[in-house]
């Protein structure tokens, strides 16, 4: 350049600056070995003991990766003791992996265990159980009045067409139930309802872990062999005339566990909508109910229910039971009857704190 600064000639060279060459482990005098003692879990934690024999400087651990051979062996440097704690672990299965290093980190050796985090147990809370807050028994036919076909038009309660239980001898009138073919091109259907106040008042601290419906199954269907005309526990008032009832097995029918959650505790505006919507009702998939030979006391696990209690805010819980077949009885000269019957129905709720 001139005195002004001003370019009057120039030229250029090309270089490189090299990136330095990875740090090579020391060979040791004597090669490392490392091997892991113990992996002892107390809930989320996880504490790992070693043992290193050889020419080594330190040691290092990481979770689920293993360490990197060549340049920096990645992990946690552990420089003193042959003990390492890595808390707030994840549930889940795990692999620990640990290696014995150089001064430059460079990895010797290692070796890796897998252990598992197990989900902390929940803690349980009072269960509650339930009465029946209401009971529906109803009864009713085919859309033409005809025996042998689909049972979905209304007619009237047991009580209104005397047929409400009476004189149990293993429940209480009140707590009887009965369900499937009645004599007179007639079907019965029964709900019971539960009023879900104190358990949906409980899911503020807690959440439900199960739900168990019990009750007592009656013994009915002999054909008319036996005692009270073959209905054995089922107590049905007399009737009048020379033709009594005669029950026959009920399990020919199956059995349909069904259930609805609503606003009110009638379960719908009238009786005749209560009977008639029971079919398009949510199916209990885990009932699978038959008559017993004696009566005795039984349960059902109904957890199912669970997820629609928790997504709602309706307060009362309507249980349906009918026959699977869903078909009217007969008209033959003897009342014919294949009912099945339960008494004393409660439910029970059992929680885990949240």
């Amino acid at each position: 350049v001139d005195e002004n600064h001003v370019l009057l000639e120039s030229t250029s060279e090309l270089f490189t600056i090299e990136e330095a060459a990875p740090a090579a482990p020391v060979v040791p005098a004597v090669p490392a070995e490392i091997t892991i003692d113990s992996v002892i879990v107390e809930g989320d934690s996880v504490t790992v003991t070693v043992s290193i024999t050889g020419d080594y400087d330190h040691w290092h651990i990481i979770l689920d990766y293993s360490l990197v051979r060549g340049g920096n062996a990645g992990g946690n440097m552990v420089f003193s003791g042959f003990t390492h704690t890595i808390n707030n672990v994840d549930v889940g299965p795990h692999r620990v992996y640990v290696g014995a290093v150089d001064e430059n980190h460079v990895l010797l050796e290692s070796t890796s265990e897998l252990f598992t985090i197990e989900a902390a147990p929940a803690v349980a809370a009072t269960p509650i159980t339930l009465e029946q807050h209401d009971r529906f028994i109803l009864r009713g036919t085919s859309s033409n009045g005809e025996s042998e076909k689909q049972c979905d038009t209304y007619l009237n309660t047991a009580a209104e067409g005397n047929y409400e239980p009476t004189g149990m001898t293993e429940a209480q009138d009140d707590k009887t139930i009965f369900f499937g073919q009645m004599h007179g091109a007639a079907c019965a259907k029964s709900t019971i309802v539960f009023d879900l106040n104190s358990v949906l008042d409980n899911l503020d601290n807690n959440n439900i872990d199960s739900i168990t419906l019990s009750f007592i199954s009656l013994n009915t269907g002999t054909g008319g062999v036996g005692d009270n005309y073959g209905c054995g526990d089922l107590r049905l008032p007399l009737r009048s005339g020379s033709n009594q009832y005669k029950c026959h097995d009920p399990d020919t029918l199956g059995a349909e566990l069904k259930y609805h959650l609503s606003e009110n505790s009638n379960c719908a505006v009238s009786d005749k909508e209560l009977f008639e919507s029971q079919e398009d009702w949510n199916k209990v998939t885990a009932w699978g109910y038959t008559s017993p030979e004696t009566t005795r006391e039984s349960s059902a696990d109904v957890s199912q229910i669970k997820n629609d209690i928790n997504s709602s805010s309706n307060r009362y819980l309507c249980i349906s039971f009918t026959d699977k077949n869903n078909i009217t009885g007969d008209n033959a000269n003897f009342e014919n009857y294949r009912l099945h019957a339960l008494g004393n129905i409660e439910i029970k709720f059992n929680f885990v704190l949240k």
